[in-house]
Parts: C-alpha cells; sequence; structure tokens
C-alpha cells in the first residue's frame, strides 16, 4: 500500500493552484479509467482535461512511490502536476475506503467514518469573489483547411466584464499565481478568486496554449497572441466550441455580429 496522505499530496503539487486544479478535477470526477496491476505495483489512470492525460504511479516496497504523467507541464514545473494530484487523490480515497471495508467491528467501522469526515474538511478550499469570462468568436471569412483563421476576445469580471486589453498578460498573472486587476472590480486574488466552471475550462484551454509557448521557444507562436485577441486554427475552433459546449457566446461571422450563440453537434430542434 502506497504511504499517502493529502498533506503529502498537497505539498508533492508544484504549487497550491495546482493542487486546488487537481483537487478540482477530481472532486468533478475527471479520472475516466483506473487500473492497476497487482505484478508491476502500478496505478494506470487516464485523467480527463482538455486533453485526456496518461498518469502512472508506480508503488515501491518501502510504501514510497514514482509518478509520471504525459502533460506538457512536466517538461517545465517542479513538482507533481494537477493531472498527477487527482490521481493521487483517488488512490488515497481507494485506499481509505479499502481500510475501512478491512475494519471487522461496528465500532472500528465508526471510528474510520468519523476519520474520513474529518480528512475530507481538509479539500475544503476557502475561495473569494467569483468571475465569469464572455468569449466573443471571430470568423471574418471561410474557414479553409490550412490558411483560415479564427479570433477570441474575452471579457472578465462578475457584475461589469472589462475586455482584457492584453490576454497574454492575463494568462501569465494566473499562470504564474499573480493578483492583478482589470478595471475597478475586477480583481483577482490568487488562492481566493475563482472562476465559474465554463469560465474556467475556457482558460484551461488558453492555458494550455499559453503553456505551449512557454516551453517551445515562444517565436513559434508569435502570430497566435496579439494584445487583444487570440489567433486560432480551424482545429484550435472546434476543439474551443467544444469546450462552450452548453454555453452562450457571442459570434462575429463574416462582419455580422451574434449575440447568446450555442454550439450543439446535433440538429438544432425547430419549434
Amino acid at each position: 500500500m502506497i504511504q499517502i496522505s493529502r498533506t503529502g499530496i498537497r505539498n508533492l503539487a508544484s504549487n497550491d493552484t495546482v493542487y486546488a486544479r487537481g483537487l478540482q478535477y477530481y472532486k468533478e470526477n475527471r479520472i475516466v479509467s483506473a487500473t492497476y496491476s497487482n505484478a508491476a505495483k502500478q496505478y494506470r489512470m487516464v485523467v480527463k482535461g482538455n486533453y485526456n492525460y496518461s498518469v502512472t504511479v508506480d508503488e515501491q516496497e518501502d510504501g514510497s512511490f514514482d509518478y509520471n504523467c504525459n502533460c506538457p507541464s512536466r517538461l517545465k514545473d517542479q513538482g507533481a502536476c494537477k493531472h498527477v494530484v487527482a490521481a493521487l487523490l483517488f488512490i488515497l480515497k481507494y485506499q481509505e475506503r479499502t481500510l475501512m471495508s478491512e475494519s471487522k467491528s461496528p465500532e472500528e467501522r465508526k471510528v474510520m467514518q468519523v476519520i474520513d469526515y474529518f480528512l475530507a474538511q481538509e479539500d475544503t478550499i476557502m475561495v473569494g469573489e467569483t468571475f465569469q469570462l464572455d468569449v466573443t468568436i471571430n470568423i471574418p471569412t471561410i474557414l479553409k483547411k490550412d490558411t483560415g483563421r479564427a479570433f477570441i476576445s474575452l471579457h472578465g469580471g462578475s457584475n461589469r466584464k472589462y475586455k482584457i486589453q492584453t490576454i497574454k498578460k492575463f494568462l501569465s498573472n494566473i499562470y504564474y499565481n499573480e493578483n492583478f486587476a482589470i478595471g475597478k472590480e475586477f480583481r483577482f486574488i490568487h488562492g481566493e478568486s475563482t472562476f465559474d466552471k465554463t469560465s474556467q475550462a475556457v482558460l484551461d484551454y488558453l492555458l494550455e496554449l499559453y503553456e505551449i509557448q512557454e516551453i517551445i521557444d515562444s517565436t513559434h507562436f508569435s502570430k497566435i497572441f496579439s494584445k487583444s485577441e487570440v489567433t486560432i486554427t480551424k482545429n484550435m475552433l472546434i476543439k474551443l466550441l467544444d469546450t462552450l459546449h452548453g454555453s452562450s457566446f457571442s459570434l462575429a461571422l463574416y462582419g455580422k455580429a451574434y449575440s447568446n450563440v450555442h454550439f450543439l453537434r446535433e440538429n438544432p430542434k425547430i419549434s
């Protein structure tokens, strides 16, 4: 059995934000498959982010373990990524439930339930204000296979939305856990402020683009971020639309503006 605890997992994470995101992934049941090889003493899991990432956790004889994830952040950050955090929390919960099921007497099970309750309180994260991102997609011309481009712009805030004038700086602030303010009312405090579920999904999508740019020579991606817009290809647009599935966004299509647009991979219902 792996010697693991919530505090240990938090300490393994590359930073508190990564731990919080991994905890969120775990609570959202982002682990889509999990297997254990008794012969190899290895857990293998698939964690769903914007893409499916493979996490392996190898159990050592002394109870320690090694882990690996095939996401891009492993090339840059020291410590466990959010996918590994989610996987380790999954293993921890599995081991706790196994231990509880092996408890023989009702008294022992009651004690384990009480311990499990108080351990779960460690997962509670104090958060401040929750913000939203409003997405605008601009498709000026027909998207051909190789040459067509679409453009993303963002407004962010809570009651009042502010246009994000420099998206790359905005993503950099979030990526490096920095506090920032846009306008008078959009004040993001690292470790306290959050984004709603849909906005966080969009943010994860954009942060992956930013992360790849930071890992690879930025000159290769100099045309992606241009002040208040992100330039994307047809395939990148489809990925974004899948991320926005079920949520509204604004669309500028061939020079005409549309609001409250929804993307569906099905025939629309006509009444």
